[in-house]
């Protein structure tokens, strides 16, 4: 598996022993960038997908919105 394993194993067990979801792992924070922000990543694709379109298109308007 290689050097990177480890970071990966640590992030998986973690969430499992905790009974962290997915949607709950997009919100953990990594002191630095490692290999276990692919974790991170996969996470905040998920819960892109909860996100209803209209509900998104406000999100977008407010983003957008200029003083």
């Amino acid at each position: 598996m290689g050097g990177p394993a480890g970071d990966l194993i640590v992030q998986v067990t973690s969430s499992m022993v905790n009974k962290i979801g997915l949607s709950a792992m997009g919100s953990c924070v990594h002191p630095y960038p490692s290999y276990a922000e692919a974790f991170k990543a996969m996470a905040d694709a998920y819960n892109r997908t909860k996100l209803k379109p209209a509900l998104r298109g406000i999100i977008r308007g407010l983003l957008s919105w200029k003083n």
